[in-house]
């Protein structure tokens, strides 16, 4: 009975440490028998008896003839069958693929995953020439954009859940504490005034920011594709840095972007009535902020503003 139960616990031992190298593997990339062994705490004829059975089942494999591991392609069939099971995976397909179409970007799908942001699906947009896979990568939830979404909304007790164990310092703005944290999701809401944000692709999307923002004022400059491309070029066409327009390749696609968002703001007033603001005098007085002394008279720069308040 005594030897049966040490039998029983030395395989939870082995499979437990045979999970510890597939982790290992996929934060390092590759890795050796020596290097592994050391991160286990084992000695090194386990750590090779461990990643031979690894190898077998092809959940390993072994890097050239350098002696190095890295993970297998057992593990992409194995994590098909699951992404292709799981509901943020199937029911989101349609969408994702739908907006890496309409943005030209790649989109991914991340879910929480205890204080880690796992990723578990990624459409790749139409104009990505050369890109990160982040599809299966397992990340801190403090120091990715993605994680300080998912955790942001949670009520506090789950929010200090979801903190790293260690607060490590991964790229030069990382986050290194928990007060540093949460003063980053206060951001939003500090301060007096209004916020204003801004984007020339909220253009193509106007109907679901009213719908889903009832109460914020919209504001829509449109201008003529040759007025606005000329006043870009003006500002530095692709040589600005922020925001970044080099998913637009030329300037034939910069015009068509900004026709078809022209279009998007046409098709908006065509259902939903605004008013039409013809000085930044005006526009100030309908927001109830305080203007510039010098006023701007939008239609001597081929300019027409609407605003629309439900």
């Amino acid at each position: 009975m005594g030897n049966t139960h040490l039998a029983e616990s030395s395989s939870v031992q082995s499979v437990d440490r045979a999970l510890s190298i597939l982790e290992i593997l996929a934060q390092r990339g590759e890795s050796g028998v020596t290097e592994i062994a050391a991160d286990l705490g084992v000695h090194k004829s386990t750590a090779s008896r461990l990643m031979a059975a690894l190898l077998n089942r092809g959940l390993v494999e072994q890097v050239s003839d350098r002696g190095r591991y890295r993970l297998g392609l057992g593990l992409v069939r194995l994590a098909g069958s699951v992404t292709s099971s799981l509901d943020a995976v199937s029911g989101s397909r349609a969408v994702t693929k739908a907006l890496a179409n309409e943005v030209g970007e790649t989109v991914n799908i991340a879910v929480l995953d205890n204080n880690r942001v796992l990723y578990v699906d990624q459409v790749i947009g139409p104009s990505m020439v050369s890109m990160r896979s982040w599809l299966g990568q397992s990340v801190p939830t403090h120091c990715t954009a993605t994680g300080k979404v998912l955790t942001a909304w949670l009520d506090k007790p789950e929010r200090i859940a979801a903190r790293p164990t260690s607060w490590k310092k991964l790229a030069p703005n990382s986050i290194t504490s928990a007060e540093d944290l949460e003063k980053e999701f206060d951001k939003p809401f500090s301060g007096k005034g209004i916020k204003i944000i801004k984007s020339h692709n909220f253009a193509n999307h106007l109907e679901f920011i009213r719908e889903t923002w009832p109460e914020c004022p919209i504001v829509m400059c449109l201008r003529g594709v040759d007025a606005c491309l000329g006043w870009w070029v003006k500002a530095g066409g692709f040589d600005i840095t922020y925001p970044n327009y080099s998913e637009y390749k030329n300037f034939k696609l910069m015009s068509i972007a900004i026709e078809n968002q022209n279009k998007g703001i046409y098709n908006f007033l065509d259902v939903k009535p605004s008013y039409y603001t013809p000085s930044s005098y005006n526009l100030s007085n309908l927001l109830g902020i305080e203007y510039s002394k010098i006023e701007q008279d939008f239609s001597k720069d081929d300019i027409d503003v609407y605003l629309n308040w439900s």
